[in-house]
């Protein structure tokens, strides 16, 4: 998390006094893959007051220096690179912005963008997308694979970013 953001715990309010409605269309999630990105220390792009973006601020960068992956069918390494370019909202959010390549065993590059929101230190919901060559890892690409699925990710505590997908009804 960039220097100085405030931690924004997500809230809600309380449930109404008849409790939780009836959920009619529950989406269940299974494990696609967990991909463990190394990232130096930030590099400071200057003060927060020069890096205004339009949705926040970016005073720093953290590159991604390599790393593996493994899942159902796919594993490999994280091409060194790519970088997170986290921007700190008004309110003190982190919105996470990691742009890096995975290259399975086979030999195959993957380009990977995850964005999302930073809740603490430790957890992150990101939206990752694929762009993937040839059709062995298309399912990456589907709009039903784990692109359009929220994950929890501590990319630099190396810890394992998890990739669920939702599963089919």
């Amino acid at each position: 998390m960039p220097t100085g953001a405030a931690v924004h715990e997500p809230s809600a309010p309380p449930l109404p006094p008849e409790g939780a409605p009836p959920i009619y269309d529950k989406v269940g999630l299974e494990w696609v893959m967990d991909i463990l990105p190394f990232c130096s220390q930030p590099e400071y792009m200057g003060s927060a007051q020069d890096q205004v973006a339009s949705d926040g601020y970016r005073n720093d960068v953290w590159p991604i220096i390599g790393g593996v992956f493994h899942g159902r069918g796919i594993r490999g390494t994280v091409i060194p690179g790519g970088g997170d370019f986290p921007v700190v909202r008004p309110d003190g959010v982190v919105v996470v912005d990691a742009l890096y390549r995975l290259k399975t065993d086979d030999g195959q590059q993957i380009i990977i963008h995850n964005k999302g929101l930073g809740y603490t230190e430790e957890k992150y919901r990101l939206l990752p997308t694929f762009e993937v060559p040839g059709s062995k890892y298309a399912w990456l690409r589907d709009p039903c694979s784990s692109p359009r699925s929220p994950f929890r990710s501590r990319p630099r505590s190396r810890r394992p970013i998890t990739a669920p997908r939702p599963m089919a009804a």
